[in-house]
């Protein structure tokens, strides 16, 4: 229900204003694509400190006539949707600076780097009234999308495990000049990085999470760079994550285990069934433009009803999750043997 006072919903057939805060490779690789062909929205302005970013991001979308500001502003911002793609350690302030005037904040995971810093992020939009999206990006993968559906309707038989594996060969260099490996920085490394998607697939797929577990650990300077951890749910299935950022190769795939079949599926749009003896591959359209353009189409509908924060407070008990386990890592160091 809108509560007295509140914003309307936005009407069905506009044009839904954007602002980009945060022009890095994210948005070049999925944002700045899905939105060039996201029907009903238009991207308004963009902000980040660097023109050279702002130029190229504006070059992707095809966009000669948004605003270019290095900082976000009320006005800038009112009544907008809001994609807040900054780095990590930027994004606590301007999440302050854009709630209380958007009339949704999309965000880039984590929602919150620390749980601590989640009342108030929570408490800010729930009393603007503002949407307040987290990119929980592989939901809208249509390969993965099919696995969930599967999982839901039976079809696998009695849930018995899942697995998610994740593996790079190095943490994701971003576009911020005066860091471009912040992610690197962050004790949590890839666990916070790779292993926080494994926690909203569970969600999604198997059962809320309700605890987590470190079975093995590498720290590289103080930062983790592989780590195995077991997620436990609410359904009493558990889930084994396996995440690095020292392989020899990528590599993401996702595996659930029925009492009457298994289904497997990559980051190539693969769906792999095995079932009565036979197996069958169903192909799908994959990456992140793809996902991206579903997620917005998710988005669009969002914004035309009133807030609904539950998938916001599922990201805070993520990020619980996620310091939970890094706290629980072995403090050893060790060096991953490529």
């Amino acid at each position: 229900m809108t509560r007295a006072g509140s914003r309307q919903p936005a009407d069905v057939g506009a044009r839904t204003p954007v602002v980009i805060i945060g022009c890095g490779r994210i948005v070049e690789l999925a944002h700045g694509p899905a939105l060039r062909r996201a029907a009903g929205f238009g991207v308004t302005a963009l902000v980040d400190p660097s023109a050279e970013r702002r130029a190229a991001v504006a070059a992707l979308l095809g966009a000669q006539d948004v605003v270019h500001a290095e900082e976000p502003s009320p006005d800038l911002v009112r009544d907008a949707v809001v994609v807040l793609a900054s780095p990590s350690p930027l994004r606590s302030e301007l999440m302050g600076r854009v709630v209380s005037h958007a009339r949704a904040v999309v965000v880039e995971k984590p929602l919150v780097s620390r749980t601590e810093d989640a009342p108030e992020v929570l408490e800010g939009a729930y009393s603007a009234d503002t949407h307040l999206v987290p990119v929980h990006n592989w939901l809208y993968d249509p390969a993965v999308a099919e696995l969930g559906a599967r999982v839901a309707s039976g079809w696998l038989g009695e849930l018995r495990s899942m697995s998610y594996y994740h593996h790079t060969t190095g943490p994701f260099a971003g576009a911020w000049a005066h860091r471009p490996l912040w992610r690197a920085d962050d004790p949590g490394g890839c666990l916070a990085d790779l292993g926080y998607h494994a926690c909203y697939l569970v969600g999604a797929v198997v059962g809320r999470p309700t605890g987590i577990e470190v079975s093995a650990s590498t720290r590289t300077a103080g930062v983790l760079t592989s780590a195995r951890v077991v997620l436990r749910t609410a359904t009493g299935v558990d889930c084994r994550v396996a995440v690095s950022w020292s392989a020899a190769r990528p590599e993401f795939r996702i595996r659930v285990v029925g009492s009457r079949a298994t289904a497997e599926v990559g980051d190539d749009g693969v769906l792999t069934l095995h079932r009565d003896g036979r197996t069958d591959e169903l192909r799908h359209p994959a990456g992140f433009p793809v996902a991206y353009r579903r997620f917005y189409h998710d988005v669009a509908d969002r914004v035309r009803h009133a807030p609904d924060y539950c998938d916001a407070t599922a990201a805070v008990l993520i990020t619980r999750l996620m310091e939970e386990a890094i706290a629980g890592a072995p403090r050893r160091e060790e060096r991953s043997a490529r």
